[in-house]
């Protein structure tokens, strides 16, 4: 997440923090995991959730579930 970041640091948007939480680069062990159906059962992980906070907004954002495939809803804080 720190590398995927580095290059937009001083102009961080959500969009970059949004983009970062997607990420599926060394699967199956990415930020944004899936099931790893080469695995047994009870080894398989998944993101199940991603939670991004703005502190200058107040705005907490939060995806049920994978955020490759899940929108964020926002909650004021």
């Amino acid at each position: 997440m720190r590398a995927l970041l580095h290059p937009h640091r001083g102009a961080l948007a959500f969009a970059h923090l949004r983009a970062a939480a997607m990420d599926h680069f060394g699967e199956p062990y990415a930020i944004c995991r899936h099931p790893d159906p080469s695995q047994p059962s009870e080894k398989r992980t998944m993101t199940v959730g991603a939670v991004l906070i703005e502190l200058e907004a107040r705005t907490m954002h939060v995806a049920n579930g994978p955020p490759c495939a899940n929108e964020y809803v926002a909650f004021g804080l």
